[in-house]
């Protein structure tokens, strides 16, 4: 279903429906990507992914939506879109951000970056 509106221009299903949380920590945005991933939010088939600071919830099924997430953030039907912060420790994607940017390869990568930035005029 999904391949179809993506790749073959079909209209998309009323079945779906998409809501947002952006994830925080102390110190600013959580910059992290996850590829597309089969999930199950209160007995509703989501699919799961993440871009920049956002958690994204595909809804792929006609069961209602759970009470997870505000409905003001879920945007089938809506012009406006709305979405609730988070604490990015209380998500996986937040616990995997802080474990892989702690690592000695990435801490180094950013150390790195930041002097690059820091020498340009």
């Amino acid at each position: 279903m999904l391949a179809d509106v993506a790749l073959r221009n079909t209209s998309i299903p009323s079945s779906v429906d998409v809501a947002m949380l952006r994830i925080v920590e102390l110190d600013g945005d959580v910059y992290f990507y996850r590829t597309p991933m089969p999930d199950r939010k209160e007995g509703a088939n989501v699919v799961r992914f993440t871009v920049g600071s956002f958690i994204f919830f595909l809804k792929i099924d006609r069961r209602r939506n759970g009470s997870t997430l505000p409905a003001e953030c879920w945007l089938r039907g809506r012009t406006i879109g709305a979405f609730v912060t988070g604490d990015a420790e209380l998500t996986e994607e937040g616990r995997m951000h802080r474990q892989l940017s702690s690592s000695a390869p990435s801490r180094r990568f950013f150390t790195e970056m930041r002097a690059r930035k820091a020498r340009r005029p």
